[in-house]
């Protein structure tokens, strides 16, 4: 090529010259007379290394972190590119982000829902005091300002919103059975086709403003 980079290849047909890139010097226009066995005249070699990534607070299992000029070399010297790390946010053992508030399901049992609590929730900034009032239903929620996901671009955080599941017992020993005999003497029976409420999911839809 010359020194130009460049080859010109002509046609039999039309007498049409067609220029592709010198394969010899890669279209540089040099070629190495001894040229290195490693990194067979690229001037790059692949090699691992480890670096300190800083993963901002709000993130999801959707972003990515760019850290310029920390990916490949260009070839024979040139500029390096960017790294991008995406990431993987593992699922928690019973916290559940839903944009960025989280859910907590806190399980109750029967005298805790009915004559209400007062009971410290796990948040992830630790426990925090909780009042359940006195008949507590199954599902209702209750949100705890501030302990959410913080905002990935912006101040403030979500909130954590606690969703009740009042556990009924399976098993009784004969003290307790013999206390809900003779509560259930004290107590009227329900109606079928009384006053409905919103329901679990009602309920988790307007603690979510959905």
């Amino acid at each position: 090529c010359g020194g130009l980079g460049e080859v010109g290849q002509r046609a039999p047909i039309f007498n049409m010259v067609t220029v592709m890139t010198c394969d010899q010097g890669r279209g540089e226009g040099t070629v190495s007379a001894i040229p290195c066995k490693e990194c067979r005249g690229e001037g790059r070699v692949r090699q691992p290394r480890s670096l300190k990534v800083k993963v901002p607070a709000g993130v999801d299992g959707a972003s990515q972190i760019r850290i310029t000029g920390e990916g490949e070399a260009g070839p024979r010297g040139g500029p390096h590119g960017n790294l991008y790390v995406a990431l993987d946010v593992q699922p928690h053992e019973y916290f559940v982000r839903e944009g960025n508030d989280i859910l907590l399901e806190l399980p109750l049992n029967i005298a805790q829902a009915a004559l209400g609590a007062d009971l410290d929730v796990p948040t992830v900034d630790g426990e925090e005091r909780l009042r359940v009032p006195p008949g507590t239903q199954n599902g209702a929620t209750f949100r705890i300002a501030k302990k959410g996901v913080p905002f990935l671009r912006g101040n403030g955080r979500g909130d954590q919103i606690v969703v009740a599941r009042v556990v009924v017992p399976t098993r009784l020993n004969e003290q307790q059975r013999r206390l809900f005999q003779e509560l259930e003497r004290t107590m009227e029976p329900e109606q079928i086709g009384g006053q409905q409420d919103e329901g679990f999911f009602g309920r988790l839809r307007s603690a979510l403003g959905l």
